[in-house]
């Protein structure tokens, strides 16, 4: 049985005519009947883009020209989406006709502010009247706020503009929520949460950015767009995690943040999750020139990305929304979980077993682990051995080093013996590493990387006294130690240090 939390992201895809509720249907019988995330702006439009393959009706309920948002919401297209039995949280992608296409015009969305929140209010006040007592959770969200910031901007005023614009409109999209909100409650509706989210996919773009010139930081969401408006939810499009193979350690760090800074009002959820770079067939060029496509098998692939949900479910996210659902129409092998015509592909087979397995034996609390730091990741720190040094955190709470004949009596941080690391390569190869340095709340271990492979992982410590073992933490890398460039490139030096390299 596949966890609540679970949803997949219903983008595009299922080449039948209004695909939107079979689609949903076929998740639920998968396993993801509580969760999803699905499409809410004018490109679902038959007349744009047609992403559920419409018919006639929706064209006559949602008309070109009317505000959009709260007349889609009654289409019996979404209705019926909303009504399904089972059904409890639904993420919206949601955009305003209002200032569709208006995005980085700072001056526009000022003249217009009253018509965009009036939109987004209009639309809950809907939901509610519609929703009333059924239980459900609405959540409002957006796609990928830094890359509208600056990866499709390529100057630093641009930058400056559209970080301005989202500022503005995320405020006044709260606004009109919470209005809607009020005129629910005063009607009497209730058993319905209406609540707004800002989806951030970058942690690291500050250190990116401000490395290398030209330098046109101007601020990023989840520091500061997040920080300033409090929405109800912080939504991550997880990429530069699973990137980087931390995701756990990324999303702990994350909540801890949006605690201190929101005064523990808004939630941390996922809003994409899967594996970087897999919809790449191999004849097909890089999207990013700086970051090369890599050939990867159907099991790596797999494994990457069931490790992955299993790690979002330990860090206790509340909502985890897997990409994607389906690929682009007519695609046969890609992103997607189901093909284009419904069938469960490998990737999605091997989750739901995953979940199927006997449960693990979860480690007592004297020996886990929190979370893991390679030296190099977040210092960038060499080590003239060409080793990999990784600080392993949690709690290892042998009460004096056992038989270590060099420190028979200290219990004081530096012993080491009481601990081994296990490894568990992705390909099934396993290997046991001694530690470098034991505390009650840190051990360190040293790895030899492959000379040209990147290798995941997962970790566990077992203590040798009685062969106690923690649950199972990652999945982690043994990135290969690219050689310092001598043609200054800075970017090159960050992409190491950064990004996930594959030969």
């Amino acid at each position: 049985m596949l966890p609540d939390a679970l949803g997949v992201y219903f983008w595009r895809g299922l080449d039948v005519p209004n695909a939107l509720v079979p689609g949903l249907r076929l998740f639920q019988q998968s396993g993801f009947v509580s969760t999803t995330r699905i499409r809410l702006t004018p490109h679902v439009s038959p007349s744009v883009e047609d992403e559920y393959r419409f018919d006639s009706e929706w064209e006559a309920q949602v008309p070109i020209g009317a505000p959009f948002l709260p007349k889609a919401v009654t289409s019996t297209q979404y209705q019926k989406a909303f009504d399904l039995p089972g059904l409890r949280t639904i993420v919206l992608q949601a955009y305003d006709s209002a200032s569709f296409g208006q995005i980085q015009d700072p001056l526009w969305l000022d003249t217009n502010a009253k018509r965009v929140r009036n939109e987004y209010r209009d639309m809950t006040v809907e939901l509610y009247r519609t929703q009333n007592g059924k239980g459900k959770r609405f959540i409002i969200s957006n796609w990928e706020t830094d890359n509208d910031i600056y990866w499709f901007s390529k100057s630093q005023p641009q930058s400056a503009a559209a970080f301005e614009w989202f500022l503005r409109w995320f405020k006044l999209r709260q606004e009109g929520i919470r209005r809607g909100r009020k005129i629910a409650f005063d009607k009497g509706w209730g058993g319905v949460e209406v609540n707004d989210a800002i989806e951030f996919n970058s942690i690291y773009s500050k250190l990116e950015i401000e490395t290398c010139p030209p330098a046109r930081y101007v601020g990023d969401t989840l520091h500061n767009i997040i920080k300033e408006v409090k929405p109800d939810y912080a939504s991550y499009s997880a990429w530069e995690s699973t990137g980087r193979c931390r995701l756990y350690d990324d999303l702990m760090t994350v909540k801890q943040f949006l605690h201190a800074v929101t005064d523990g009002h808004t939630q941390l959820m996922i809003g994409e999750l899967g594996v970087p770079h897999q919809s790449l067939h191999p004849s097909e060029p890089s999207p990013d020139p700086d970051v090369p496509n890599y050939p990867e098998s159907l099991e790596s692939r797999s494994w990457r990305y069931v490790q992955y949900v299993h790690a979002a479910i330990r860090a206790e996210i509340p909502v985890i929304i897997l990409w994607k659902a389906f690929d682009d129409f007519g695609k046969v092998q890609g992103e997607g979980l189901f093909d284009w015509g419904g069938i469960q592909r490998q990737v999605l087979k091997d989750l739901i077993a995953s979940f199927d397995a006997p449960s693990p034996i979860i480690a007592t609390p004297d020996t886990m682990i929190t979370g893991v730091v390679d030296q190099f990741d977040m210092y960038g720190w060499r080590a003239g051995d060409g080793k990999r040094y990784f600080e392993v955190y949690g709690n290892f709470t042998e009460p004096r080093p056992y038989n270590n004949p060099n420190s028979p009596n200290s219990p004081e941080p530096g012993w080491v013996g009481n601990y081994d690391a296990v490894i568990q390569f992705n390909n099934g190869q396993n290997a046991t590493v001694s530690t470098i340095f034991e505390s009650q709340s840190q051990l360190n271990i040293a790895m030899t990387p492959h000379p040209t492979l990147v290798r995941l992982f997962l970790l566990s410590i077992r203590r040798k006294r009685d062969g106690q073992t923690s649950a199972k933490f990652g999945p982690l890398r043994l990135n290969r130690i690219y050689p310092i460039p001598h043609d200054g490139n800075c970017k090159t030096l960050v992409n190491q240090r950064y990004w996930d390299f594959w030969p």
